[in-house]
């Protein structure tokens, strides 16, 4: 079964792989923008290709992106609307673009403990 950590944010029409959403893992304080797909697998006439899907804590993912079966996504990552994530995204980075691309270094923040 998919797994999603606490105070995730998952706007409408996100697709969550349908066929093997046990490959998805959603860690706590992610936002996943509007229509993003996020998918395990990929099929064509003689191939299928399967995948672990991890997003990290506190990532955030623009609306209308899609990300690809085998990716992840590191820690506090934005992702930049519309964007195609067909690669690993190293923590405290902002990528965007199709394919995506990276575009700058997040500086590391100090979070207030509660």
């Amino acid at each position: 079964k998919m797994k999603i950590g606490r105070e995730v944010a998952i706007s409408p029409d996100v697709d969550l792989d349908p066929f093997y959403p046990e490959l998805i893992n959603i860690e706590e304080g992610a936002i996943i923008g509007w229509k993003t797909n996020i998918l395990c697998h990929e099929f064509t006439q003689n191939h299928i290709r399967l995948g672990r899907v991890n997003i990290g804590k506190k990532v955030l993912i623009g609306a209308f992106s899609s990300i690809r079966c085998g990716v992840n996504i590191g820690d506090n990552a934005v992702i930049a609307m519309n964007s195609l994530v067909n690669t690993d995204i190293p923590p405290y980075e902002m990528w965007g673009g199709i394919p995506a691309h990276f575009i700058k270094k997040i500086k590391k923040q100090e979070y207030s403990k509660k």
